[in-house]
């Protein structure tokens, strides 16, 4: 075996040539920093949108450090609930910046359409880029025209996609990292009923290690897409110590913190008059009842920390309870946290004297747009509120059991129920109906059901003045069958002749009442012994009632000017309790899956209503015996007349001609 020994030959390479400082630069490892010292050190305002330029500084938003500390340590969600114009957008965009520079990864930016998109882009994002050179070299080219709008762009280090809510790139199922949302408030719903916001987090998926969800948004309505999304998360608030007396508080809009003058008749100057300084106005100490001065305002607020749901602050600093457990942050920004260059107390005081002046002129545009855009607060959409000092007045001149002398039937509604102490008891009112509608209430209580029938089924209602009259008895009552319904079935079956039970419908029921045969409701009942005595109940009628309806008819009438159709009077002793159970609901837009539906809900879960459930089934007693055909003499020639100016001029000479014979 020869073996071969070979020598190396040394070939003479040439000389590497130098690296260039740009090389080095993108060559040299650099340690990742925080978001906010990124933007202290790097992010430049551009000049062609921001009032303020040169590098970004938190000494103007000192309540904006701890959620981009927050984002700065993936996996994280993070959302701002923020007041109009309070820099919740140029901070998206500076995150934007961040991540294309310092933790590249693919990035969804889906703003709420495609108009919004294209304005962003145009207005903030190629501004920043232009005014950051250290960002357009990432770019195709080093362009700034190769930011593509509605499809991917890619940068030497990552892609991004800049769209809307519902484009082709928010709906693909291209996996994404970092998820930028602007205004999801006023995002729409997709097609399919799902939630598209909530549908974004299956997109960081794949990189669930290290991905990033931050939305930024003005408050819209309350249960809507962003406030879910809001209370999910940690849910905080701003406190600042007061620079007078040191004690800390959360800073808002309120009673206690907002000292607005007033005219010698104890009413609101006029709106401009505050911004003016005309009339006085000031941020207050809810403690030591102090005004701040705008300087002492900015320091509480470079002072201040946030407190999550769950915690509490004392006044001496201290915070106590436990955070939320999980990686969702959300932060709520009013307009009292903004700095005094941007915001004074003055210009709040305006917005909110205007808008409450608006408001009790019947318009709530205004208290809407100042409770979204100042107070960054969803509003709470509320159609109608019975309050109980307008409704209180209205007890008449006559006694408890006694009936007006215009009076023309009686009819009656009650309530059968288990009440907090656990007592079973039926609440009832008697109602009187007169011509036009007017209404009485005659009778009120709390009793059992055997009593209840004594005092208004077996008992002739006396005529409030001396009258020839013969004394009224009860036409008809409705009775809630939802309790215990075998036993109510049994009371109307003995009184079947005026007792009718009924029930709610749904949301979506048409018509006044449904009515359905009793006996046979009963004998589809699960039960097997309801099929056995279901027979006893034939010929009688169960009405399934559109409840929402008549609380709008409860709630109009009780509203109602004395003197006018529809006004309905209480008796002289009518007690509190009643006024208070039948002003615990209001009318507000309710969720129902992915549809809103106008409805009537408690004030606060767990306030009594029966004095509003028993007003409205007295109330549909009346329309099942066609109350509306109840006239004065004054109404009937209006009608008549109405009626006759909308005919055609042929047909009023042919009815003239005939009314002549």
């Amino acid at each position: 075996m020869t073996i071969d020994n070979r020598q190396s030959t040394i070939v003479n390479l040439p000389s590497p040539l130098p690296m260039q400082a740009e090389e080095i630069e993108i060559l040299t490892p650099r340690d990742r920093v925080m978001i906010d010292d990124w933007m202290e050190a790097n992010y430049r305002l551009p000049k062609k949108t921001s009032d303020v330029t040169g590098l970004y500084s938190f000494d103007y938003t000192p309540f904006f450090r701890e959620p981009m500390r927050r984002l700065s340590e993936p996996p994280v969600k993070v959302g701002i609930e923020a007041c109009i114009q309070g820099g919740k957008s140029t901070l998206l965009v500076a995150v934007f910046g961040y991540i294309t520079d310092q933790d590249p990864g693919p990035t969804l930016f889906i703003m709420p359409r495609e108009t919004d998109t294209k304005r962003r882009v145009n207005t903030r994002i190629k501004p920043m880029f232009e005014e950051n050179t250290y960002l357009l070299r990432h770019l195709p080219g080093g362009e700034i025209r190769n930011f593509n709008i509605g499809s991917e762009t890619v940068f030497d280090n990552m892609i991004a996609f800049l769209a809307w809510a519902g484009s082709p790139p928010s709906m693909a199922d291209n996996p994404i990292c970092n998820i930028l949302a602007d205004e999801p408030g006023k995002w729409k719903i997709l097609l399919s009923g799902e939630d598209s916001l909530e549908s974004l987090d299956e997109r960081t998926r794949t990189f669930w290690l290290h991905s990033r969800f931050f939305y930024v948004t003005s408050p819209q309505n309350e249960g809507d897409t962003a406030d879910r999304q809001f209370r999910n998360g940690s849910d905080e608030r701003w406190a600042v110590p007061c620079m007078l007396c040191g004690q800390w508080h959360f800073i808002k809009a309120s009673k206690e913190t907002l000292y607005i003058e007033k005219d010698k008749d104890g009413r609101f100057f006029e709106a401009a008059a505050y911004k003016e300084g005309d009339a006085k106005s000031a941020y207050t100490c809810p403690h030591c009842k102090k005004h701040f001065s705008e300087l002492q305002r900015v320091q509480s607020n470079a002072n201040g920390v946030w407190v999550a749901r769950g915690q509490a602050i004392a006044k001496d600093g201290k915070i106590t309870g436990d955070r939320p457990i999980g990686n969702h942050y959300t932060y709520r920004v009013n307009s009292l946290m903004l700095h005094t260059r941007f915001w004074q107390v003055r210009r709040e005081v305006e917005k909110f004297v205007a808008a409450i002046k608006e408001q009790k002129s019947g318009n709530l545009e205004s208290l809407r747009n100042y409770t979204r855009n100042q107070r960054a607060e969803p509003w709470k959409e509320i159609g109608k509120v019975i309050e109980t000092s307008s409704i209180i007045i209205k007890r008449g001149n006559y006694d408890y059991g006694r009936v007006p002398p215009d009076v023309k039937i009686l009819v009656a509604g009650a309530d059968y129920h288990e009440d907090q102490q656990g007592n079973v008891r039926a609440d009832w009112i008697v109602k009187g109906f007169a011509d036009d509608m007017v209404n009485y209430d005659i009778a009120y209580g709390q009793t059992d059901l055997e009593e209840m029938a004594r005092l208004t089924t077996h008992h002739s209602f006396e005529w409030a003045q001396r009258t020839d009259q013969k004394e009224l008895m009860l036409l008809c009552g409705f009775i809630d069958s939802n309790f215990d319904s075998d036993t109510i079935y049994q009371f109307c079956r003995q009184y079947r002749n005026i007792w009718i039970p009924v029930r709610g419908g749904t949301a979506a029921q048409a018509g006044y009442f449904h009515i359905s045969d009793l006996d046979k409701v009963v004998s589809e009942a699960r039960r097997k012994y309801r099929r056995k005595y279901a027979g006893q109940y034939r010929g009688m009628k169960l009405l399934t009632l559109n409840v929402n309806y008549f609380k709008d008819i409860v709630a109009k009438w009780a509203e109602e000017a004395a003197g006018h159709p529809g006004c309905t009077y209480y008796y002289s002793q009518m007690p509190d309790e009643f006024f208070e159970e039948l002003t615990n609901e209001h009318k507000k837009l309710i969720k129902s899956g992915s549809r809103m539906h106008w409805g009537w809900e408690p004030k606060k879960e767990g306030s009594p209503t029966h004095g509003l459930d028993i007003s409205v089934y007295a109330t549909a007693a009346g329309y099942f015996k066609n109350v509306f055909d109840l006239y004065s003499p004054e109404t009937k020639q209006k009608i008549a007349e109405a009626m006759q100016a909308r005919m055609p001029a042929r047909a009023r000479r042919r009815i003239g001609t005939i009314n002549r014979y």
